[in-house]
C-alpha cells in the first residue's frame, strides 16, 4: 500500500525565516482548513474516539517529551570544528579532506607569533 500525502508547512523553516518574502497569504489562508492535525482532531472527536481529556493528556505527554528533549540537547556537547568535516560522508571523502586542510591553514594563518604591544 502507498499513501501519498501532499501537504503545507505552516510555519516559517526558522525563526530566521520570512515566508511573507516567498508566499502569499491568501495560500497560507487555503491550507489552514486542511491542515492534517486539525482534520484528524477534528475526526476523532466527531467519531467518539477521542475526547477533550484525551488531547489534553497528549498535549501533556508532548510538552514533557519537548522538555526532556530539550534538556538532552543543552546537555550535549558542542561538537568540535572537524567533525563538520569528519561526519558528512560513511567514508573518508578526498575533496572533504582538501577541504579540511585549507581551513586548518587558513586558521593556522591567525596565530599570533608575536608578544602583544601596550
Amino acid at each position: 500500500m502507498l499513501i501519498e500525502a501532499f501537504t503545507y508547512r505552516m510555519s516559517a523553516h526558522t525563526t530566521a525565516d520570512d515566508p511573507t518574502k516567498y508566499r502569499l497569504s491568501a495560500d497560507e489562508e487555503a491550507w489552514v482548513s486542511r491542515d492534517p492535525l486539525t482534520r484528524l482532531e477534528k475526526y476523532l472527536r466527531a467519531s467518539g474516539l477521542a475526547d477533550d481529556a484525551f488531547f489534553e493528556g497528549l498535549a501533556k505527554d508532548g510538552q514533557v517529551m519537548a522538555d526532556k528533549l530539550r534538556a538532552d540537547v543543552l546537555a550535549m556537547q558542542a561538537p568540535g570544528f572537524e567533525d563538520a568535516f569528519t561526519d558528512v560522508y560513511a567514508g573518508a571523502h578526498p575533496l572533504i579532506q582538501e577541504e579540511l586542510d585549507f581551513h586548518r591553514r587558513y586558521e593556522a594563518g591567525f596565530a599570533d607569533s608575536q608578544e602583544p604591544t601596550a
